[in-house]
């Protein structure tokens, strides 16, 4: 009986033994498809990682390229204003009429152009504002005229800006703007002041307009 008892123990013992190394089994098992799947899922998750970096890559040169382009349609679209207003110029000039210097004396008559206030702080009003401002005014009543620029070498590196016009009678004339003095002649080597009558010295040594270039 004892005997009996004692291989019910051993088989017992033995069950529990079989028992313990197939849970160890699958325990390990289980672990080791763990680890797979583990670094499966790494590799996975890497591979994704860098499909977003290279398409966030791509849209930041897509969105570099945008703006690349954008600034070359605005360089393109102040291009072809330009040219509108060129092409719009040449239009104007084609249909002015040429005035006569009695039409230029009318207009100077009646522009308040003179009367403007020269204002040298900062530059704020100064010689080319009152020959543009002259032209503008010109140009509105069909008049066709230019700036003309006076370089000087007394005063030494100095300039002044006037304007000129091409009459049908008298060919081209100068207007200086602050006065309305029509001046019919200019040459390199005189003195502007005097052609004004103004008191100073400014002796011109070049001459740049539509109309008179050099001496």
């Amino acid at each position: 009986m004892k005997e009996k008892n004692d291989l019910l123990i051993i088989t017992f013992l033995f069950a529990i033994f079989l028992l313990s190394l197939l849970h160890s089994i699958n325990i390990n098992k289980l672990t080791n498809s763990f680890k797979e799947y583990s670094i499966n899922a790494v590799y996975i998750l890497n591979g994704i990682a860098n499909i977003l970096s290279n398409t966030s890559l791509q849209l930041s040169y897509v969105e570099i390229d945008a703006v690349s382009i954008k600034i070359k349609i605005d360089k393109i679209e102040e291009r072809i204003k330009s040219i509108e207003n060129e092409i719009k110029n040449i239009k104007w000039k084609l249909n002015a009429e040429q005035p006569s210097y009695y039409d230029i004396i009318d207009f100077l008559m009646k522009d308040s152009t003179d009367k403007l206030i020269y204002v040298k702080e900062n530059n704020k009003f100064i010689c080319t504002d009152f020959a543009n401002n002259l032209i503008a005014n010109m140009k509105n009543v069909g008049i066709d005229a230019c700036l003309t620029i006076l370089y000087f070498s007394k005063p030494e590196n100095t300039s002044h800006a006037i304007v000129a016009v091409k009459t049908e009678d008298l060919g081209v004339i100068f207007i200086e703007p602050q006065s309305d003095k029509v001046i019919f002649d200019l040459r390199v080597g005189e003195d502007y002041c005097k052609k004004v009558n103004w008191n100073c010295e400014w002796i011109i040594s070049n001459i740049k307009s539509c109309y008179h270039i050099g001496g």
